[in-house]
């Protein structure tokens, strides 16, 4: 860009000499035709050297015209350059400000994008909440919600029992529990069930009384004594592959019967 302001300068330059050379050129014309003219009128040149003064006269008229019009036209390319450097160097200033703002918005929207995968990451992480998994296999018991209902965190929403592993609790007698020890086999009946049989094996026994763990647990604050024979849960566990499974539930009543020997 800045070579051709100095071509332009110097065609400018170049015009300027070439117009000083045609005025001087149109001056000696002109000197040259008034001679002429006055020696014509006074005859002593014939007519056709007043006529070549007076072409070249006009010749040397039509060349400075030509020579202006040239360092005219020059000096516009020149001015119009010098224009659309302007115009170049403002738009330069205008893309450098466009620039900056994009930059700016980059920044800015890298952190939008930034808040809104933290957003999709909570949105995941809440969306895992809502599947609820249960500990263990079994039948949905006492629902207490239905679909579209609104629930809060820690609010009960269903029992499940599961129908594996079963186990029975028994309250023995503590005159019994001397000879009950674990691992010992039991045959049990179910009052559902005549006829059938189930087999099972002593688990443990629990190191208390049932009502010492009751929630109202008694006591004699009278000083009058009964002596009350107390019961002792034992936990029997059903023995796998009877297809007890299919058929007992939660709450039955069962009558075991424990085998002191096998």
């Amino acid at each position: 860009m800045l070579a051709t302001r100095e071509e332009l300068a110097a065609a400018v330059a170049v015009r300027e000499a070439d117009v000083r050379s045609r005025a001087a050129f149109l001056d000696q014309a002109r000197n040259d035709f008034t001679r002429a003219e006055n020696l014509f009128a006074k005859k002593v040149i014939p007519r056709d050297r007043h006529e070549q003064a007076q072409t070249a006269l006009e010749s040397a008229r039509a060349a400075l015209d030509a020579a202006q019009e040239l360092k005219k036209q020059a000096e516009i390319a020149l001015a119009n350059h010098a224009t659309a450097a302007t115009q170049a160097r403002a738009a330069i200033a205008v893309e450098k400000t466009a620039l900056t703002q994009a930059e700016a918005s980059i920044l800015t929207h890298g952190e939008q994008v930034k808040g809104r995968e933290a957003q999709v990451e909570m949105a995941k992480l809440t969306l895992g909440y809502s599947a609820l998994t249960a500990p263990a296999e079994g039948y949905v018991t006492k629902k207490a919600v239905e679909v579209g209902n609104q629930i809060q965190a820690g609010q009960p929403l269903m029992a499940i029992v599961s129908l594996r592993d079963l186990s029975i609790i028994a309250n023995y007698k503590e005159t019994q529990i001397h000879s009950i020890k674990a691992g010992l086999k039991v045959l049990i009946k179910v009052d559902a069930l005549p006829g059938r049989e189930f087999t099972g094996r002593v688990d443990s026994v629990m190191a208390g009384t049932g009502a010492a763990f009751s929630l109202f647990p008694p006591e004699n604050a009278s000083g009058n004594y009964v002596k009350v024979v107390q019961r002792i849960p034992v936990k029997i566990v059903l023995d796998p592959n009877q297809g007890a499974e299919d058929v007992l539930r939660v709450g039955m009543s069962v009558n075991p019967t424990i085998l002191a020997t096998e």
